[in-house]
């Protein structure tokens, strides 16, 4: 059963795009306004989109702040993979400091974001 705030992923192309359309109208407007309460229908307005073709994918504003902590998530979990492709593992302090670099460098330049 989906909750009220569950985010409901695309398949087919023309979706993908309208739902990554969201995310970076939302990660726009995070951006540009300090201390935003970020809502569906700012979105809307600012994508040029209609707030149904939001709610399709987003029933919540909560579910798109969701959606783009998992994409920020996701972009920072393969950035250390990468960074990590050839670390010996026999030195752990390596391993963590890598881990701690790639992750502050990533927060430090998404501040608005991540």
């Amino acid at each position: 059963m989906e909750s009220s705030s569950e985010i409901i992923k695309p398949q087919q192309k023309r979706s993908i795009k309208r739902f990554e359309k969201v995310l970076e109208t939302a990660e726009y407007i995070l951006k540009s306004e300090s201390n935003y309460s970020l809502t569906i229908q700012d979105v809307a307005k600012i994508s040029g989109m209609k707030r149904p073709s939001i709610y399709k994918f987003f029933p919540s504003n909560e579910s798109i702040v969701d959606a783009l902590s998992e994409k920020h998530c996701l972009k920072l979990m393969n950035l250390i993979k990468k960074n990590l492709e050839n670390v010996n593992y026999s030195n752990i302090s390596e391993h963590y400091k890598i881990i701690i670099d790639v992750a502050a460098i990533y927060v430090n330049q998404n501040k608005e974001v991540a």
